[in-house]
């Protein structure tokens, strides 16, 4: 018998408050956990972050979208398809003899006339991409697209104007930056630069003009230049930048004078930055070192090598990427949540006869139905009842948690030991020395020499890795058509649960989403560690 005296309902009430804390405290440890690593995946970029050529992009980007949106109009409804592949604007599909003006982006975001246009779709995605974000993640987040009441197409929420709106106070607040308040002079200089770089600048001539170029450390020189064009040919220099009556367009001789009014602004930007990011040659000034020049003697066939090895990664990479995230468009299907909602309908159809014959066997005293098991289930059937009906969203929640959270880990443990993407080409980059292509040369040169003996054995190995390659990307394309079905399955599995005993279908269902789901942050944790690794020793050597 249980001793009920007031002292041990104070012990009983303090255990319970000492595991309700406890239990506080891991929620709130979980939350970080996951902000942190969201916040590592690269969703949120702040504006003191960027690079001041990232920053023009941007801004530009977002500008042109704004200006599409009061001059083209959205088309509407569309599916998540049409949005992914840039088809957001009326003219896209409907309009195809529309003459409405392009869009002067300048040539940091467009290198080769510095325009778009608001009916060209590969261009619109072009504008996602400088942003970062796939095209139906933006036009969710910013409130311009939603899904119909069907499920089955998504339209647009209010006018061109208010879109248009919405496009910059979403870019506003997602990079930290402030369209009323014209674009950063150290930005303008990066818009210029790279107008001048690709349709200015001829060759060295210390009779040419006098051109404010800022290095990499942060430094102002002043290089001359021959120059191309004249005061009437103008280039597109992008939005915001005070080229000829404020049109985004500037000649040669403008551009140059801009510069020379921006370029310290610049140099500032880059010593408060540490310099630009290797992969980010904006200095006009300098002649960037290649594998090639500064390689060695066997630079000739190595630097082709990694080249070919790491074109062959990136596909590689994203491939396995691809395939390890559940892509949104699939969450999104209309035909996805239709063949769930089928079965969600089919449980139903079977857990209302079952309570019923439940509650009249009770009531009844049917022998069947025991009292014992009807007080254990009761309660389950009123939780499976609410969670069936919740279980797509739940699921859908669950795989955009684990995609996350792998980004995140995957951000965190690359982002503490280097700042740029990690390649091949980063690992074995011309600044490590030669020693690595040296080496490189002297193993190569010897294992060409025992191959000439022995191309059958290395064939066969050849065969046996790629088919081995073949197989790994089988199993992970069969594990997401997995992690769907399931997501469809759910409504069945709960269904399962309510019988203590006979729930091993719920069992075997909640195992494998789960371990298929884990799947993914514990790859890119191997992933991360693996290239960390590789970078901390390319830095030592």
């Amino acid at each position: 018998m249980i001793n009920n005296t007031p002292k041990t309902r104070r012990v009983i009430i303090k255990r319970r408050l000492h595991f309700i804390s406890i239990g506080l405290i891991l929620c709130v440890f979980t939350v970080q956990l996951i902000t942190a690593c969201v916040i590592n995946s690269g969703v949120v970029h702040a504006a003191e972050e960027l690079e001041p050529k990232k920053l023009a992009q941007i801004w530009n980007a977002g500008m042109a979208l704004a200006n599409c949106s009061r001059d083209a109009g959205w088309d509407s409804p569309q599916t998540a398809s049409d949005l992914n592949n840039g088809g957001l604007f009326t003219t896209s599909t409907d309009l195809s003899d529309w003459n409405g003006d392009p869009k002067e982006v300048g040539i940091v975001v467009d290198p080769d006339d510095g325009q778009i246009k608001c009916d060209t779709d590969e261009e619109i995605v072009d504008l996602f991409e400088i942003l970062d974000v796939k095209p139906i993640d933006f036009l969710r987040d910013a409130n311009i697209y939603k899904i119909n009441s069907d499920h089955t197409a998504y339209e647009v929420t209010a006018d061109n104007d208010t879109l248009g709106a919405r496009i910059k106070n979403y870019i506003e607040n997602k990079y930290g930056i402030n369209y009323s308040g014209g674009m950063p002079k150290a930005s303008q200089y990066a818009a210029l630069l790279d107008a001048f770089n690709k349709q200015c600048k001829q060759d060295k001539d210390d009779n040419g003009t006098a051109v404010k170029i800022v290095n990499k450390e942060g430094v102002v020189e002043t290089i001359k230049y021959s120059l191309n064009g004249g005061a009437n040919d103008v280039i597109n220099i992008g939005y915001s930048i005070d080229g000829h009556g404020g049109d985004q367009q500037a000649a040669c001789p403008r551009i140059v004078e801009l510069m020379s009014d921006t370029a310290q602004a610049y140099a500032d930007r880059i010593i408060e930055l540490g310099g630009i990011s290797g992969d980010t040659d904006e200095s006009a000034g300098e002649t960037k070192p290649s594998c090639e020049s500064e390689g060695g003697s066997m630079s000739w066939i190595m630097c082709s090598i990694i080249d070919l090895g790491d074109k062959t990664m990136r596909v590689l990479d994203d491939a396995l990427i691809s395939l390890l995230t559940t892509p949104n468009e699939y969450l999104t299907d209309p035909g996805l949540r239709k063949a769930w909602a089928n079965l969600r309908n089919l449980a139903y159809l079977i857990l209302v006869p079952v309570t019923l014959v439940m509650l009249i066997g009770t009531a009844m005293g049917f022998d069947f139905v025991s009292a014992y098991t009807v007080k254990r289930a009761l309660p389950r059937l009123l939780v499976a009842t609410i969670f069936i009906a919740l279980s797509f969203d739940i699921a859908k929640f669950l795989i955009l948690l684990t995609n996350g959270v792998g980004t995140g880990i995957y951000g965190m443990i690359t982002s503490a030991v280097t700042d740029q993407p990690i390649t091949l080409a980063s690992i074995f980059a011309p600044s490590q020395g030669t020693g690595v292509f040296a080496v490189g040369g002297f193993v190569l040169a010897a294992g060409s020499a025992l191959a000439l003996g022995s191309i059958g054995v290395i064939l066969s190995y050849l065969f046996v890795a790629l088919l081995g390659l073949g197989i790994g990307f089988f199993l992970l394309a069969l594990r997401q058509f997995i992690i769907i079905a399931l997501m469809i399955l759910a409504p069945v599995a709960i269904l399962s649960w309510i019988f203590p005993g006979n729930d091993k279908l719920w069992k075997l269902w909640w195992q494998s989403f789960s371990k298929l789901l884990m799947l993914f942050p514990l790859i890119m944790l191997l992933i991360a560690v693996g290239r960390a690794f590789a970078v901390l020793v390319s830095n030592v050597h």
